[in-house]
């Protein structure tokens, strides 16, 4: 947060993914410039719609968007950690591993009503999961999360649930499983 320049007790809203129009960059952009002050709006990641958010940032128009770019994957924790909730308006997710990392660190999501994310999201603790790109439901969805720094105990809460459900061990386990009662 203070390389961000995002004070603690204000919302940092994390998306996570490629830059392009699937994700809905526009509907991002619409978020950051209908929300109250306080919640400020941090991208990472590129591609083709980065000059999107680039020419709205020169314009002035977003002061609460920040683009940070590519990250490698061992610095992506600090920054779920230190985020209150992350958004993921994309069209289709196919599974939604950034959903699970997202849980993985205690970070709540919300996100559009797919395939992948409604497999991962099974209650109101671990998001939320929006049909369409009402602006005034995701923000307000944004706004019931708060700042993780209230409620440490929902982020353990979250982080065991995905840690039990997605743990690549575990799921190995089950696949031997299915496969011996065929053998």
């Amino acid at each position: 947060r203070d390389e961000l320049g995002i004070p603690a007790n204000e919302q940092l809203i994390l998306y996570v993914g490629r830059l392009e129009q699937d994700r809905n960059p526009e509907f991002i952009a619409k978020l950051a410039s209908q929300a109250e002050k306080g919640k400020h709006f941090v991208l990472i990641g590129e591609g083709p719609c980065r000059a999107f958010f680039e020419k709205l940032k020169a314009s002035g128009e977003l002061k609460n968007l920040l683009l940070v770019g590519r990250l490698r994957q061992e610095e992506l924790p600090a920054i779920y950690e230190q985020s209150d909730v992350l958004i993921l308006p994309s069209s289709s997710e196919i599974f939604g591993m950034v959903v699970v990392e997202s849980l993985f660190f205690g970070t709540p999501v919300v996100c559009r009503n797919t395939a992948g994310p409604a497999e991962i999201i099974q209650s109101e603790l671990h998001g939320r999961l929006i049909d369409d790109l009402d602006s005034d439901k995701w923000l307000n969805a944004i706004s019931s999360y708060g700042l993780a720094s209230v409620n440490p105990e929902a982020r353990v809460e979250r982080s065991a649930y995905v840690r039990a459900r997605f743990d690549w061990l575990e799921i190995g386990r089950s696949y031997l499983e299915c496969v011996k009662r065929f053998l």
